[in-house]
């Protein structure tokens, strides 16, 4: 394929995805939402995965500050607002129970 046949315009890569930057969201909504899920296995089980708990409040410490740094490159912004959008709600429950 050449350059000429306009067939450049196509390409998807593993980082941009075929919907550009909307897929960068969803990559840092999907790793934001596992700290919460790991929270709400320690909130059922909270006898037996007490030690569980701290894990959870360094993976959302870490991801606080992932979050911060994606936000400083462009190329990555999008993977930073998704990955801040669960943490309200996981601070939220941190502080609820």
């Amino acid at each position: 394929m050449s350059a000429q046949d306009g067939s450049h315009s196509e390409r998807t890569s593993l980082v941009h995805g075929p919907r550009g930057k909307g897929g960068h969201y969803l990559v840092g909504l999907g790793l934001g939402l596992v700290p919460l899920i790991l929270w709400g296995v320690v909130v059922v089980d909270y006898v037996h995965r007490s030690d569980l708990m701290f894990v959870v409040i360094g993976l959302m410490q870490a991801e606080f500050l992932e979050a911060v740094v994606c936000l400083f490159f462009k190329r990555t912004r999008s993977i930073g607002y998704g990955l801040l959008t669960p943490l309200p709600v996981g601070v939220f429950l941190l502080l609820a129970l």
